[in-house]
């Protein structure tokens, strides 16, 4: 019977830490023009996920420290 691969633990938190750091170098660099400009619906899409994981992120280490 074969196993199902493992997937390191440290993958989802990469993966989230690596969009965080996309979307505030993004608003740093185009300030602004980030919710204004062709394709703004996208990065404010972009901008609200991104806002969820945070706040996701913090509840659930809220929880684990009370």
């Amino acid at each position: 019977m074969a196993h199902p691969p493992i997937m390191p633990s440290f993958l989802p938190g990469l993966s989230r830490n690596g969009m965080q750091c996309t979307e505030v170098i993004r608003i740093l660099a185009y300030r602004v023009d980030f919710f204004t400009k062709p394709g703004w619906r996208w990065n404010l899409f972009d901008f609200l996920l991104v806002f969820l994981q945070l706040s996701t992120g913090l509840k659930a280490e809220d929880a684990l420290i009370t």
